[in-house]
């Protein structure tokens, strides 16, 4: 009796902590970011192409269910808290670095160089455990080809990585966003600007390229998540567009909320997209209540938390200032990003 026991709670004890561990994780996938490729010619023109090859790559790499790709928001995050431009060049030590502050095991540390009509990609992808190059790649086409110079990026991560592709991924990773390139130039500027917290320029931006080209699909969602977050830009402690479909960012922040500790959910509803919470605060409160939309984008979603008010014991409601409410969330943003 006392060994059936003694295993039981065992199994329960690793059945809890396996419930604790990130998602991405838990799959045994294999977690990558797409750092933001360096302009060689310092050619103001195409910065746009630093953030674009990566967010293409991303979207791209995104498509096989045995990778996790790092969001590109949380990549920007990570480069601007070690002030690192999107133009600085960045060695394997600052990878490394990088890789580890966004839970990354593999960075793809990319560069590019255009001469005429004729652009230039190389790649190196750096191994976060052991801080060495594990391999290299590099594609040379004319700039209207960027999406197939781009695919060939893509092949190579899979191939170092030894990952299988069904083939319906293989068909999906290969779609092009837009057969415009003015469209993806905009598009492009568009995300920058996002990144940057911008607004503003994005809607522009992305505005002219579904102008440009009005079958670019991820164009015009992500603008459906400007104009969607624009009006609660200032009042919003958290807001985010996610690369991931709105069923699986529900069941992440779900599950962020039932783990963190001293929070509890009090109404969720998928139909609606609306999660409400309260965090045990100090012993004269009741509580920091939390409230989360996420709006469906297709295969991307949008996610804003708002946590303005707290209750006293004496039931008088009382604003928490912007600081406090932003740091009772940590926690619950750190579990929620790392099952992206």
């Amino acid at each position: 009796m006392k060994r059936y026991f003694f295993l039981v709670t065992i199994l329960s004890l690793s059945f809890s902590l396996f419930c604790l561990v990130p998602r991405g994780m838990a799959e045994g996938k294999k977690v990558v970011a797409i750092l933001p490729f360096t302009n060689l010619m310092k050619d103001v023109q195409l910065d746009w192409l630093c953030g674009g090859v990566a967010e293409t790559l991303t979207t791209k790499l995104g498509n096989i269910q045995s990778l996790t790709l790092v969001e590109r928001m949380r990549v920007e995050d990570a480069l601007k808290e070690i002030a690192l431009g999107k133009t600085g060049f960045i060695d394997e030590k600052t990878a490394v670095k990088v890789g580890n502050m966004i839970g990354a095991k593999t960075i793809v540390v990319g560069a590019f160089q255009k001469a005429g009509d004729t652009v230039r990609l190389t790649a190196r992808f750096v191994d976060v455990g052991t801080g060495k190059i594990s391999n290299t790649a590099e594609a040379t086409d004319k700039m209207k080809n960027i999406f197939e110079l781009q695919d060939k990026i893509a092949h190579r991560i899979i191939e170092t990585l030894r990952v299988e592709v069904a083939p319906e991924e293989q068909k999906k990773m290969e779609e092009k966003p837009t057969n415009s390139l003015v469209a993806y130039e905009q598009y492009s500027k568009g995300i920058d600007s996002l990144n940057q917290g911008d607004y503003n320029e994005a809607k522009k931006m992305l505005a002219q390229a579904v102008k440009e080209d009005s079958n670019f699909g991820l164009a015009k969602k992500t603008l459906e998540y400007v104009e969607w977050a624009r009006p609660n830009l200032h009042s919003s402690l958290y807001l985010r567009r996610i690369n991931k479909p709105y069923n699986y960012v529900f069941a992440a922040m779900s599950d962020a909320l039932r783990h963190t500790e001293g929070t509890k959910i009090t109404k969720q509803d998928i139909s609606t997209g609306t999660i409400s919470a309260r965090q045990k605060m100090s012993w004269l409160t009741t509580g920091l209540d939390i409230n989360i939309e996420i709006k469906d984008l297709g295969n991307l979603s949008g996610i804003r938390i708002f946590t303005q008010t707290k209750k006293t014991i004496f039931g008088i409601r009382q604003q928490v200032d912007y600081g406090e409410s932003k740091k009772a969330i940590r926690r619950i943003i750190k579990d929620f990003e790392k099952q992206l």
